[in-house]
């Protein structure tokens, strides 16, 4: 996702109250901008052309985790790919934006919660607003979990 390179900077920084270095993620003018001419894009490219490498269709697909940032990326991404809400689950009502952890706590709570089961098709995307977008399908085969990092209802 080339047309977001430079939306995103990260600054170091030491934290004024701790002393302690502190890594900030700074946003530039036009970050909003970009995004919203090529988010669309994106989540379509990405999740449309790992149905396909996979040899299915999104329609095929039983579940749908995705990277949630914001809790509105959950209905912005089914609208994207044209498909049931129900079939997603967004955590960021328990631990916020947790970067990186986003896709696993999401997957960890699909499973914990009986929504994704053994033999589910699931496919799992990444946003690009970092210059970097992926998504992949795969066959949900219940490895052991242990328990949720959190109480989560």
């Amino acid at each position: 996702s080339a047309d977001t390179c430079g939306t995103f900077s990260y600054e170091l920084d030491i934290d004024e109250e701790t002393g302690t270095p502190k890594i900030s993620m700074i946003a530039s003018s036009k970050t909003g901008r970009v995004l919203a001419e090529t988010a669309t894009f994106y989540v379509r490219e990405v999740c449309l052309g790992a149905a396909q490498a996979a040899g299915v269709s999104l329609s095929d697909i039983d579940f749908f985790i995705f990277h949630t940032p914001m809790p509105w990326f959950v209905p912005f991404a089914a609208r994207a790919l044209e498909i049931d809400p129900a079939k997603t689950v967004c955590t960021n009502k328990f631990y916020g934006n947790t970067g990186p952890a986003l896709m696993p706590a999401n997957l960890h709570y699909a499973v914990q919660t009986g929504r994704i089961k053994r033999g589910d098709l699931v496919l799992l995307q990444s946003i690009g607003s970092a210059s970097s977008a992926g998504a992949v399908v795969m066959r949900w085969n219940a490895p052991g979990l242990g328990p949720s990092p959190a109480h989560v209802t």
